[in-house]
């Protein structure tokens, strides 16, 4: 079945990647992503400066069941990990996921991202090294063909990437079943690259599978002591569908209802 990831709010961003107001991608722009001193553009630049293509204006990617929502394009609106460095993202408001992706790209080549997510009860979990693509030509884009140009304070701006690149990309993560009952906090980002080198790494926007769970049973009686003819049936619902079911019986029951019961306590692990 699938899924929904809608947007979540984070804090965390340190670096202005996009230029929103034509004719300066300079001073619209705290930084170049790579070596070559090029930064993105939206929709908007693109109209005002009269050059092709451009982000979307309202920042918001939607690809299948997925939706990230960029930050403001006149405010700093990405996570950049350098190399050997670590940053953390925060979330606005604390919640319980069963699932959260990533949305980002690396420049200079891929990058090797270790993630560690923290929960408001204290606890953390190392979700392991994830490897986040280069803005060109990677695969399983989520967002792309958008061009980019060079960081200047007027024309030429020197746009190229097009028809097919440059490109965003999904980390997805998948919470543990005891880590989705937690409120998610804090996700840590290191970029494990090397220690030296100009391999950057960065995170636009996160979006996430929020967790929710719902168990109801109805149970029929035995119609008379000794009897077999008892049955126990379970209503389940909640985000981390299709779900398999395990009976205490002898032999196992297997489905989310249970028959042919006898009096007395039945466990069915979900």
């Amino acid at each position: 079945m699938a899924q929904t990831y809608l947007p979540v709010t984070i804090t965390g961003y340190n670096s202005d990647l996009f230029a929103e107001t034509a004719p300066n991608s300079l001073s619209t722009t705290s930084m170049s992503t790579d070596l070559t001193n090029h930064v993105m553009y939206t929709a908007g630049f693109a109209a005002g400066a009269g050059i092709a293509a451009g982000v979307v204006n309202n920042g918001t990617i939607v690809s299948g069941t997925r939706t990230y929502q960029i930050a403001p394009y006149n405010e700093m609106n990405a996570v950049y990990v350098d190399v050997g460095a670590t940053q953390s993202i925060t979330l606005f408001a604390t919640g319980t996921y069963s699932k959260i992706s990533l949305m980002g790209f690396s420049a200079e080549g891929n990058s090797s991202l270790n993630i560690k997510l923290n929960f408001t009860d204290g606890s953390t979990t190392n979700y392991g090294n994830h490897t986040l693509s280069d803005w060109f030509n990677g695969a399983n884009a989520v967002y792309c063909c958008f061009s980019r140009c060079i960081r200047t304070a007027a024309a030429p701006y020197n746009i190229d990437g097009l028809p097919s690149n440059p490109r965003f990309y999904p980390i997805d993560i998948s919470l543990s079943c005891n880590d989705q009952k937690k409120n998610l906090q804090t996700i840590i980002i290191q970029n494990m690259s090397g220690t030296t080198g100009f391999t950057n790494a960065f995170v636009l926007a996160v979006s996430g599978v929020s967790y929710s769970q719902s168990v109801f049973s109805f149970a029929n009686n035995v119609t008379c002591p000794g009897g077999n003819n008892g049955s126990i049936n379970l209503f389940v619902a909640g985000t981390a569908a299709p779900f398999t079911y395990s009976w205490n019986t002898f032999p196992v029951q297997t489905t989310a209802n249970a028959t042919n019961l006898s009096a007395g306590t039945y466990i069915c692990k979900i």
